[in-house]
């Protein structure tokens, strides 16, 4: 009996694999599932920028029940509002400390006028203030404590040196509620107010509580009234939830009395609040200047949402000024602002440094504001004269979406510069009435990059592309290649030049505010130069005559301009074409700031002025006129220079070689390419010449004809084209 030796089955070793599993492409779909899977935790916000693994907003359950609860009356407190309860509410600190690792203790402020000097709190502590509770600050600052200046601003926010402390402190905590049955926390701020304004205090106001380098923080279902400075100021703290309390000051004459200032704090959490103060209701911060750049603490992860403010010498919410570490991710939603001078603002300036970035405004409403959207970078307050000013703050990622208001004067404000642009601003699905129909600065931007989605009014403006913006961005910096302004924000950025107007009135009225402004067009030519010069159109054919054109290019500006010269201009843009079709009229191309403007049926008459006017600033070597050589089209001599290179495409051939020079101002390349190729078309069908087969051709100079006169009113002194054949 012959034996048979046989391998083992791979399979059958692999029989605790199932059998959906055993092919390759169930392997690839359990893959994709998984890669489906991971996307669905990302988020996608209207900034169109994606957030890995983006961290969930806290979302904390109502404050628990401590094991010991302590009455402020039985370390001997009275409530008459006269006594002076410091060392009741110290010696009340001081036993629930000893409880924390029972899980901490519980202060019950009864009714009454609790009237006392800051105190501190303690970690794992509640403080219930029962229903017609009220804690009462002292107003004589001999009672309040003198602390170092925070270590991110440096100084004193208003003096420099120390700074006065808050009614309610504590710092380097963990598990801290304050709440109750709506109890109150009075600052009696009036004091304090009226010794501001008379400039009889030497130190910076303190906050009303305030909580530093801690975590876990609840401040729920109270009422904070009457600051003497910022109302709730958490400081470097994470994990920190305000729900439904009551901020309440005097809407002027109560300076600085911000609602909430979340301060290089992370995961936040700020919901169901109403506030009515003096200063901004809601204001993110993260450090002053150099010294909020060295301690480095960003503002990042805060959701606010289902808020409705009122600040009629502010705004609703703001981000900034100090905002030096950073801020991001920040998530505002179903916020209401009325009778306020601004609804959300982001203020900075040149030597913040930092960045704000991923800001989300979605569901905002708002009613009788001055201004719904701020965006402002030249909030120049500083601590000291050491700032470094080439420190420039990054804006960018911010989106509006679902917006709508009524009895606004200004909708949109977004006053970026040419140090601090402002990037990737989306506006989608906004409506907002204008209170004021007589004023035309109703959407105003400068030096703002951005896009719209969806139906958005009033119209915005006409720059939100950057139309007028040659940048190059390398890693997470933006570097300035060419960006020139024509004309103040107020005048062309408000949506006036939204479709209304033709680009020949359009860029009229651009010079005409331009001169009006700088008083000049400077070194702007507009004619050719006193060289006429070919090129060769055809670089296809061999041609063994060496043949150049002129380009012109205007990129300097602020040489003087006569009062003549400036009528003339202003006659050209004021006067009308006549109708019909009585004039004639082709394509004008003007190669302006870097740009390329392409006038349709533009009249003859216009351009012979324009020629007329820019002709009388001309100079033999005009150092605005660079020339292509017939050589750098051939493929036997490439070009020495290779900063920049246009491709030019006749017809259907493919380029033959790039045009390469150093020099070329013209952002559009394709737009020159299809300016070429017009050129030809025109010049091969209208030129004095016969085809002789298959001979090459030659361009070279000769006398103009009639018929091209009518094309820009320019003659053939521009150009001139003779083909002939080679011998």
């Amino acid at each position: 009996m012959v034996e048979t030796l046989t391998a083992p089955c791979t399979s059958r070793w692999r029989r605790w694999i199932p059998s959906f599993l055993s092919t390759h492409k169930t392997l690839l779909a359990l893959l994709w599932i998984g890669f489906c899977l991971t996307v669905f935790l990302w988020r996608w916000d209207s900034a169109d920028t994606i957030l890995l693994f983006r961290r969930a907003f806290p979302v904390r359950q109502l404050p628990r029940l401590r094991p010991v609860a302590f009455n402020l009356t039985d370390f001997g407190g009275i409530g008459d509002g006269v006594t002076i309860n410091t060392a009741a509410f110290e010696r009340a600190v001081l036993a629930i400390s000893k409880l924390g690792k029972k899980g901490g203790g519980q202060l019950n402020v009864p009714p009454g006028l609790w009237l006392s000097a800051p105190f501190n709190l303690t970690s794992h502590m509640t403080l219930f203030l029962a229903e017609g509770a009220v804690i009462l600050g002292i107003d004589d600052e001999k009672y309040w404590p003198l602390l170092p200046p925070l270590p991110s601003y440096g100084y004193g926010r208003e003096h420099r040196g120390p700074r006065y402390g808050s009614l309610i402190h504590g710092q380097n905590l963990k598990d801290v509620v304050i709440t109750g049955h709506n109890g109150t926390i009075n600052g009696q701020g009036q004091t304090w107010w009226k010794k501001y304004r008379q400039k009889l205090l030497n130190h910076t106001r303190g906050p009303l509580v305030q909580i530093m380098w801690s975590s876990d923080i609840l401040l729920y279902n109270v009422t904070l009234r009457d600051s003497p400075f910022w109302t709730f100021h958490p400081y470097d703290c994470k994990n920190v939830t305000v729900r439904d309390v009551t901020i309440l000051a005097p809407t002027t004459e109560a300076p600085n009395t911000d609602g909430i200032d979340p301060d290089s704090c992370e995961d936040m959490l700020i919901e169901n609040c109403y506030i009515s103060v003096g200063d901004d209701g809601i204001a993110i911060k993260s450090g002053w200047d150099q010294y909020g750049i060295a301690y480095a603490r960003p503002s990042r992860n805060i959701l606010i949402r289902n808020v409705v403010v009122r600040s009629m010498v502010s705004a609703g919410v703001s981000i900034g000024s100090e905002m030096s570490g950073g801020v991001s991710n920040i998530t505002v939603e179903n916020l209401h602002v009325w009778s306020s001078r601004r609804a959300v603002r982001i203020k900075t300036a040149p030597g913040r440094g930092g960045y704000v970035k991923g800001i989300t405004y979605q569901n905002l409403t708002f009613e009788d504001v001055r201004v719904g959207i701020v965006i402002k970078t030249d909030y120049n307050e500083h601590p000291d004269d050491k700032f470094d000013p080439k420190a420039l703050p990054v804006l960018q990622d911010i989106s509006y979406t679902s917006v709508h208001g009524e009895g606004v004067r200004v909708p949109v404000r977004l006053q970026g510069s040419e140090e601090i642009p402002i990037w990737n601003v989306t506006f989608r699905d906004m409506s907002v009435g204008v209170a004021y129909k007589k004023t035309n600065h109703v959407f105003q931007c400068s030096f703002v990059q951005g896009r719209v989605i969806g139906t958005v009014h009033p119209p915005p403006c006409v720059n939100l592309d950057l139309r007028r913006v040659l940048v190059e961005r390398e890693g997470k910096t933006a570097k300035k290649h060419s960006w020139k302004e024509m004309s103040s924000p107020e005048a062309v950025d408000s949506g006036r030049f939204s479709g209304q107007k033709s680009n020949f009135s359009q860029t009229c009225t651009l010079l005409s505010q331009y001169l009006k402004e700088r008083g000049s067009f400077g070194d702007l030519h507009l004619g050719t130069p006193n060289t006429t010069q070919t090129m060769n159109l055809l670089p296809m054919i061999e041609n063994s005559g060496p043949g150049t054109r002129p380009v012109t290019r205007f990129t300097n500006f602020g040489s003087n301009f006569t009062k003549e010269e400036e009528e003339i201009t202003k006659k050209i843009c004021s006067s009308t074409v006549a109708k019909g079709g009585e004039a004639e009229s082709s394509q004008m191309t003007i190669f302006y700031g870097g740009q390329v403007f392409v006038f349709n049926d533009f009249p003859a008459e216009k351009a012979e002025e324009i020629m007329v006017l820019a002709s009388r600033g001309r100079t033999t070597n005009n150092p605005n006129i660079f020339s292509y050589n017939n050589s750098t089209l051939l493929p036997s001599k490439p070009a020495e220079s290779s900063s920049t290179t246009v491709s030019i495409t006749l017809g259907n051939q493919k380029p033959v070689n790039p045009i390469t020079t150093s020099d070329l101002p013209i952002a559009r390349r394709h737009s020159l390419a299809r300016f070429l190729e017009k050129r030809k078309d025109r010049i091969t069908s209208k030129g004095p010449y016969q085809m002789m087969g298959s001979n090459a051709m030659v361009v070279s100079s000769s006398k103009p004809e009639e018929s091209n006169k009518a094309w820009l009113g320019l003659g053939g002194a521009q150009i001139t084209v003779k083909i002939e054949p080679q011998s």
